[in-house]
């Protein structure tokens, strides 16, 4: 139990860096999309 708990700590771990990845896509979606609707408004 105490072996398989530690494993899951790690892939929880190495999940981390995968979800800040997908926060940063989303952010340049983001900026992508005010910047096409600047564009649009001139």
């Amino acid at each position: 139990m105490r072996h398989l708990k530690k494993r899951f700590k790690n892939k929880t771990l190495q999940g981390q860096p995968s979800l800040k990845e997908i926060e940063r896509a989303e952010f340049g979606y983001a900026v992508r999309q005010s910047v096409q609707t600047l564009y649009l408004g001139f």
